[in-house]
């Protein structure tokens, strides 16, 4: 098939300027690098970081709680000494930070909320903010608000090599030819079809818009890829399997697939065993990384006690066991911007039973709350999620878009103060300036917008019904 008679291009390597070919000693040092193994390719950081984690994978349970004991002592210290929303905190609550010994001492201190990341971010950074070569990051929440944090590189290291030991532990490991379903390429590569990243062996699918053209396109870049796994969002996922059952395109054969930021269903996973033949394992994780959990092949969700301290939390304190509660996250590693008892808006069920496989981790039975935010366009499918921009406006606490009907939408604000024209009209100016089609908005305050059955406030509600069969 001709790509160019469905849209974008393929493209192999990193451009430097669009549809110009990478400067040619940068693709010989690429494919030098490519025959190396991939401990020397990888930065010292990450290096060590494996390293440690391979070694504690397997240990017995009382050795890996002292790890995590030792490691929130070693926080705690530094927060007191170096991070002023912190200082304060035990302050005001008269806490002496040498009284937190370990995990269970954590719940003393007040939980971090969202907005108070927004209020404090300055004070929540260390006095050595630099030393720990901070990255700044972005996320949107279920509001539609986007928070900035700062996350050091030693702990993005480690949140590397905890999703690294995950993918080795359900069979995906470095070099095998990988197809993502994931973010829409930007930029210079926003007309491409796919980008092929020789570093990774990854092939990168362009997901700004799906259709039925696109989609078969796709399928053949998979295949003609020879992909082993997919790596994808549940909602791109649950794209491609309806686009075989409804076509009967069955050529795609991975062994595997992969899948986090949103919540992977049950009904979902079975359509990929039924359409895939294959299995799917899911990833749970934050931009914030403050809390992680990864399925293993017992589809157990097991927590890096190394690296995160995952409370659930209900009300009335720390859920009981098969209970639904908040997820609650405390990075060990990020002395940058600490996140300590940070409220993920998440939600989770704990278990207590060991696992099946033997690792010693903690471990979750389910986990919702990932908003899935798919709308219906003119011409096909987006999720519309990775081209929101900021959605906050004064006075607006919460939000959520329904789309009615194909050019219909409805902006539902929960805005406790009263909401104003001038605060309608920035909100509707914004999902006008996103979808990128001609449609309708109306924005309505609402007293209330309700959750679903797992606890999360969708973003997204799209009443248009589509199929790849027109």
């Amino acid at each position: 098939m001709d790509p160019d008679a469905v849209g974008p291009r393929p493209h192999r390597g990193r451009p430097g300027a669009y549809g110009a070919a990478p400067y040619p000693v940068v693709l010989y040092l690429k494919r030098l690098a490519l025959q190396l193994p991939l401990p020397l390719i990888l930065s010292a950081g990450v290096r060590r970081a494996r390293a440690e984690l391979r070694a504690t994978e397997w240990i017995d349970a009382e050795r890996l709680r002292s790890l995590a004991d030792a490691k929130v002592r070693r926080l705690i210290a530094h927060v007191y000494a170096s991070v002023p929303y912190y200082r304060e905190v035990f302050d005001r609550e008269r806490i002496d930070p040498r009284e937190i010994r370990g995990v269970d001492d954590l719940p003393r201190l007040p939980m971090l909320t969202k907005a108070i990341v927004r209020e404090r971010f300055a004070d929540l950074r260390a006095h050595d903010f630099e030393a720990h070569t901070p990255v700044l990051g972005y996320t949107g929440g279920s509001t539609g608000q986007r928070s900035a944090h700062y996350v050091s590189r030693r702990c993005l290291d480690f949140c590397d090599a905890a999703v690294s030991r995950h993918y080795q532990a359900i069979g995906y490991h470095p070099g095998a030819r990988c197809s993502v379903l994931y973010s829409p390429l930007e930029g210079a590569l926003e007309q491409l079809l796919y980008y092929d990243d020789p570093w990774t062996r990854r092939r990168h699918l362009n997901t700004r818009l799906i259709n039925r053209d696109r989609m078969r396109a796709m399928v053949e870049a998979m295949v003609g890829f020879r992909t082993e796994v997919i790596w994808a969002f549940p909602s791109h996922l649950e794209m491609l399997c309806q686009y075989i059952e409804e076509t009967g395109d069955d050529r795609l054969q991975p062994r595997l697939v992969v899948t986090d930021a949103e919540v992977l269903y049950d009904y979902q996973r079975e359509r990929v065993r039924r359409f895939l033949a294959c299995d799917v394992f899911d990833w749970y994780g934050l931009a914030e990384q403050a809390a992680a959990a990864g399925e293993c092949a017992q589809h157990r969700y097991h927590v890096p006690e190394e690296i995160v301290v995952l409370e659930v939390r209900t009300s009335d304190g720390a859920a009981a066991p098969g209970e639904l509660g908040e997820i609650v996250g405390t990075s060990l590693e990020n002395y940058a911007q600490p996140f300590i008892r940070y409220r993920t808006g998440d939600y989770a069920s704990r278990s207590t039973d060991l696992c099946p496989c033997g690792r010693p981790h903690r471990t979750l039975d389910q986990i919702g709350g990932r908003t899935q935010d798919v709308i219906t366009t003119p011409n096909g499918l987006t999720v519309l999620r990775h081209s929101l921009c900021d959605f906050s406006a004064p006075g607006v606490e919460a939000i959520q878009i329904e789309q009615l009907g194909l050019r219909r939408f409805l902006i539902h604000v929960m805005a406790p103060d009263g909401l104003s024209e001038d605060a309608a009209r920035v909100l509707a100016s914004k999902l006008r300036g996103v979808i990128d089609f001609e449609a309708a908005v109306e924005v309505a305050r609402v007293s209330n917008i309700a959750r679903t059955e797992r606890g999360k406030r969708r973003l997204v509600i799209s009443r248009v019904p589509f199929s790849f069969l027109g």
